[in-house]
């Protein structure tokens, strides 16, 4: 008998198994951002809230300088701590031959801040200061 009909070879699949479906790794979350803790020394442009003057006396003209018609403006570097003290007090630009410098350092050393705030939490900060000397 002449059966003319196409015979299809049974087709052939590859002999792997399905994979089985692996969890992917979720992202690693970003690492937490540094916390600042109290009296971390932060840039004064960093920081959320500026340090507050609550007491600034004004330094005493040295009768010496008043005498000798001397003036300028001294500036000066003031660290205010954590608790809104001046730590430490740097001369940045003085005025020479004069005892304007120590005054307004001795002045400053006396202010009192509010504390800079950072995320909530009281920081050491630097500030630049400014004291003119004028008759």
């Amino acid at each position: 008998c002449s059966a003319s009909a196409a015979v299809t070879p049974p087709s052939i699949e590859p002999a792997t198994k399905p994979e089985p479906e692996v969890a992917k790794p979720e992202p690693a979350p970003e690492p937490p951002k540094p916390s600042t803790k109290r009296g971390d020394l932060v840039p004064i442009e960093a920081v959320d809230v500026p340090p507050i003057e609550l007491r600034r006396p004004a330094p005493a003209y040295p009768p010496i300088a008043r005498q000798m018609g001397q003036q300028g403006t001294v500036v000066l570097n003031v660290l205010i701590d954590e608790t809104g003290k001046v730590a430490q007090v740097d001369l940045l630009r003085g005025i020479d031959g004069t005892q304007l410098n120590d005054a307004a350092i001795r002045a400053v050393r006396t202010w009192t801040y509010k504390p800079a705030m950072k995320d909530d939490v009281a920081v050491k900060v630097w500030k630049t200061v400014s004291i003119s000397f004028s008759l």
